[in-house]
């Protein structure tokens, strides 16, 4: 809307041109503040589910686990990122698998490892401020599946 108000500041009579453009300013201020924020809590999201990850397999908190993948693939859904929508989906089926009661810990395994290859790939495609963020996130789930290879779930 900012930059849409300073287009339209460059063809308005003298007397609207200095408020328009100010006001496209000042639009455009505030998106990008609340886009700092939004990202900051996305962030924020993505330290937590890490620090879930990087917990001791048999100590991680079941609760925190799926609240955490929960909001994990509502991010990555919502995202127009092609390679993303793909990570959301394997982390629906991931949700799946949890919750079988006869799932196999290399089954789990094998998912969490290959999540975790997805999401180093995909860091490299993410923009500024998140790509460290989301190759953690790929190597602690990499790690975790490794983890569970010899474990039962």
């Amino acid at each position: 809307m900012g930059e849409q108000a300073s287009n339209i500041a460059t063809d308005a009579d003298k007397e609207i041109k200095l408020p328009l453009q100010n006001l496209g300013k000042q639009l455009a201020k505030v998106g990008r503040s609340l886009a700092k924020e939004e990202d900051q809590h996305y962030l924020s999201s993505l330290d937590s589910l890490i620090e879930v990850l990087d917990e001791d397999v048999e100590e991680i908190d079941s609760k925190s686990a799926a609240d955490g993948i929960d909001h994990w693939y509502d991010l990555l859904h919502k995202s127009e990122d092609e390679s993303l929508k793909e990570i959301a989906t394997e982390v629906k089926e991931l949700r799946q698998l949890l919750k079988g009661k006869k799932t196999k810990a290399s089954d789990l395994s094998e998912k969490l490892i290959q999540m975790g290859e997805q999401t180093t790939t995909a860091s490299s495609l993410a923009a500024r401020g998140f790509k460290g963020a989301i190759q953690k996130l790929g190597k602690a789930l990499t790690k975790l599946g490794k983890s569970l290879d010899s474990k039962e779930v």
